[in-house]
């Protein structure tokens, strides 16, 4: 699929360069780019090339190309609306005037779908989230990654995301009140990645929208379920508890996540729990060691 959507995009750039009636045509559609694509944009090595050390060398080259040009050359040029851009080849830490102006155009053109991932070797960056980006009130889907959360004292007052239905944070540099901070402003959200947080998750849900929370190698504190009435799935996969002692073995044992659900009456799956790591209380009733199993399948109005 990759392959055919590059292929795509050289036979547009090809195609306008050999006729002039073509080269506003691609104006005419909603914009769907992924800076992915503009990585490479000569043929495709031939078997023979990339069996040689030559060969395997000028890929390399190639796939290290600084795309941050025609990125920006593409966002000013197309007069929008854009459906999807995707942003995750670009190292922002030496390009961070241009993201910010990317974020302009998104906000002004109406992008609906953004991947907005800084490409970089370290988890502490230092690299913050434009707060332009809260002036994107046309999205509807939304992945960010490997950034810092800005200083919530320089966003806009009127930041929302009044369409957002689905949110995904990526190694993302932030606290508690930037977290409660950012759910105050997606009023429709319906489902919520968090994925190998880089601090302590603690996440309380108090939402009438939300349908599905999935938390995935990150350390977890706790999850508090207030009030989502429309909530049907909570789901974590390789996460891990705090405390803990080191075992005769070297192995950490006795790490503890605490789960809480109050008011959740459509939840209907719950995993995957680990018996020596996660503590659950539902209502009142608590489920201790022994009696919380691998996976669970429940109808919560049960408790």
């Amino acid at each position: 699929m990759e392959s055919l959507k590059i292929n795509a995009l050289q036979d547009a750039a090809r195609t306008s360069t050999l006729s002039t009636r073509w080269r506003r045509l691609w104006r005419s559609v909603p914009l769907v780019l992924a800076d992915a694509h503009l990585m490479h944009t000569g043929p495709a090595p031939r078997s023979d090339e990339m069996d040689s050390i030559g060969g395997l060398l000028l890929h390399a080259v190639d796939s290290m190309r600084d795309v941050a040009p025609m990125v920006s050359s593409a966002l000013a040029a197309h007069p929008g609306p854009f459906r999807s851009v995707h942003i995750a080849c670009t190292p922002m830490d030496a390009h961070q005037i241009q993201i910010a102006l990317w974020l302009q155009l998104l906000a002004a053109k109406g992008v609906q779908e953004l991947i907005f991932v800084n490409s970089t070797s370290k988890f502490d960056t230092d690299v913050r989230v434009p707060a332009t980006l809260f002036r994107c009130k046309s999205l509807t889907c939304l992945y960010i990654g490997f950034l810092r959360f800005p200083d919530t004292a320089t966003l806009p007052r009127a930041a929302a995301f009044p369409h957002l239905r689905e949110l995904g944070l990526c190694s993302l540099i932030m606290g508690e009140r930037d977290l409660a901070y950012l759910f105050d402003r997606c009023t429709v959200l319906e489902n919520l990645e968090i994925l190998a947080s880089s601090g302590l998750v603690r996440l309380r849900v108090a939402s009438n929208s939300l349908r599905c929370v999935e938390v995935c190698e990150s350390v977890v504190e706790e999850i508090t379920v207030d009030c989502a009435a429309r909530l049907e799935r909570l789901m974590f996969w390789e996460t891990f508890g705090i405390g803990g002692i080191v075992d005769d073995t070297g192995n950490l044992i006795n790490m503890t996540t605490r789960v809480k659900i109050g008011h959740a009456p459509n939840l209907r799956f719950l995993g995957f729990l680990v018996s020596a790591m996660h503590e659950l209380k539902i209502g009142s009733t608590v489920i201790r060691v022994g009696a919380i199993f691998s996976t669970c399948s429940i109808p919560m109005r049960e408790f």
